[in-house]
């Protein structure tokens, strides 16, 4: 962990909570009070918004409904994915136990933790404690894989062939109970072959929209199916895809990539360090 545990917080922080306090100002208070069946007086003072907006804000507690926002879609979920950011706040904090028990500065130590845990989870999950259930062991692992490839980056190959190995692994193990294993593999191989290739380079000049488009991806596509409900699904994704992309890069532009330059005040020498294993495809 570059620059010590102090720096990995402060690194996470920011990269984290300013866009996800900007989404939710805009989703819960703009856009929630836009779309809601009920008064502006009345949705505002409804305590569900502030328990929504509190919890997810603090992420220490999980939030799907605002009352009354797309009370007319199918699903009405304000955002379904967000969840995610909970599970993945819990887990830097495991980093940085992991990192103060001397697990991450050796690499023997984590790569023998990372195995035995690999072991246990294909043989039987039910040794894992009842918070992992199949979703947050699903997060878990991606999280969990994006260290190990960190803390091995020096060694792990990164080639287009893997990704035709991991989609093979997939293809076979394919309605069975193995295929989230297959399917977590093929993701990873594929992100790393489109990130890390020289062919692909070309991607991060620009820079990284992935958080913000996470973000916004889900009420994007509520919201055009409340602006347009008889659009087909394909409309609907081409439609939720253009304007997740917009926010996505205007949530970079405007306040993550801001955010991140604020890491040099509070690095020692005051110079802006990297302060990974981050493990997200967000971070």
């Amino acid at each position: 962990m570059k620059g010590g545990a102090k720096n990995y917080v402060v690194s996470r922080v920011l990269r984290i909570y300013p866009a996800l306090c900007v989404n939710l100002i805009v989703v819960t208070f703009v856009l929630g009070s836009k779309v809601t069946t009920m008064s502006l007086t009345e949705y505002l003072t409804n305590q569900d918004v502030w328990i929504y907006f509190r919890g997810l804000a603090l992420t220490y507690k999980p939030g799907f409904f605002l009352p009354g926002v797309f009370a007319q879609n199918h699903n009405q979920a304000v955002n379904g994915s967000i969840w995610s950011v909970l599970i993945e706040v819990w887990l830097y904090g495991l980093v940085v136990l992991f990192y103060t028990l001397g697990i991450l500065r050796n690499k023997s130590t984590f790569n023998t933790v990372f195995f035995l845990l690999v072991v246990i989870v294909w043989n039987n999950k039910s040794h894992l404690p009842v918070l992992f259930n199949d979703t947050n062991l699903h997060v878990a692992l991606l999280f969990y894989i994006g260290s190990f490839l960190y803390i091995n980056r020096d060694c792990v190959p990164v080639s287009p062939y893997f990704a035709l190995i991991a989609l093979f692994l997939a293809g076979i193990t394919l309605g069975t109970d193995r295929f989230p294993y297959g399917y977590m593999l093929l993701l990873v191989t594929f992100f790393c072959t489109v990130c890390f290739s020289k062919q692909f380079s070309w991607i991060a000049t620009y820079g990284d929209y992935s958080y913000g488009t996470y973000l916004y991806g889900w009420p994007c596509q509520q919201l055009a199916a409340y602006a347009f409900p008889n659009f087909s699904g394909t409309q609907n994704l081409l439609a939720a895809s253009a304007m997740a992309l917009l926010c996505g890069v205007t949530s970079w532009h405007l306040i993550e990539k801001r955010a991140l330059r604020l890491k040099k005040y509070f690095s020692e020498n005051g110079q802006t360090q990297r302060s990974y294993p981050s493990c997200s495809a967000k971070g």
